[in-house]
């Protein structure tokens, strides 16, 4: 497989959200993305185009590029939905510095119950650190990732900093349509052949490079999880996503992050 670029930690680019909005609400709207690629207006419904190898690297650096956010407050909700119980809300604060060295979360959640959980991490190249609350970072192994934040709610930091966009053995897998936008797909391995997901296959926006929904593949080549996004919102001067879905087919349970609020800085 080829690999493109240097991948940076996961964040979503201002701009790339600000432009889908502008998309979804008023129409196509200049940017170094359309002026590169042509706009597709829906009801059209076929495929796109398979991209050249210049311009599928093209889409997906700039997908790289946007994803820095700097600090910022992100808050809202968690709905936990289990396939045979009642649903459990949680509300969340998540704040954090993202550039393209180092990832810093930390985030507050509020239990059903009223008590509360608050805890952090630190990602810096290929590292990651529990971020205690004197200040000190305490290394982290990478698998200890994948776990549940909190007892009874599984959802992951790998779940939110989906560090495998990270991965550089990245190759372009076609063209696609989501949500009536034309798209395509690309395919990232995990350089750890033990390692979980095995595979994951992300579809981005033809115009601006947007992460519209993700697939997690174990080694058997089945899908265990996927992430897709529910839709955009206007926080104040600013555009962030509004929802987004994790699903869990093995246990038929999903999650649902929706944000009530969304600014640059901590």
């Amino acid at each position: 497989m080829k690999t493109f670029c240097h991948l940076s930690r996961f964040a979503w680019g201002r701009f790339f959200y600000a432009a889908m909005m502008v998309l979804v609400l008023l129409g196509p709207a200049t940017s170094t993305l359309n002026a590169q690629f042509k706009f597709r207006q829906p009801p059209n419904r076929q495929d796109p185009s398979a991209l050249g190898k210049r311009d599928q690297a093209f889409v997906w650096n700039q997908f790289v590029g946007n994803r820095n956010l700097g600090p910022f407050t992100l808050a809202g909700s968690l709905v936990y939905r289990p396939a045979s119980e009642p649903s459990r809300s949680y509300q969340f604060t998540l704040k954090a510095d993202w550039n393209q060295q180092r990832q810093s979360s930390s985030l507050e959640l509020v239990h059903p119950d009223g008590t509360v959980t608050e805890t952090g991490v630190v990602i810096s190249g290929s590292k990651a650190y529990r971020a205690l609350p004197d200040g000190s970072l305490q290394p982290l192994a990478p698998e200890r990732l994948v776990e549940p934040i909190v007892a009874g709610l599984p959802f992951t930091w790998n779940d939110l900093l989906m560090p495998y966009l990270t991965w550089q053995d990245v190759e372009y897998e076609g063209p696609d349509r989501y949500l009536g936008r034309p798209a395509h797909r690309y395919a990232l391995s995990n350089p750890d052949p033990e390692g979980f997901p095995a595979r994951v296959v992300v579809t981005l926006d033809e115009d601006y490079a947007a992460l519209l929904r993700g697939s997690l593949y174990d080694a058997d080549g089945e899908v265990v999880k996927r992430i897709r996004v529910g839709g955009f919102r206007q926080y104040g001067d600013e555009w962030m996503f509004s929802s987004l879905y994790w699903e869990d087919r093995a246990s038929r349970s999903s999650v649902r992050l929706s944000v009530d609020s969304f600014r640059y800085g901590l």
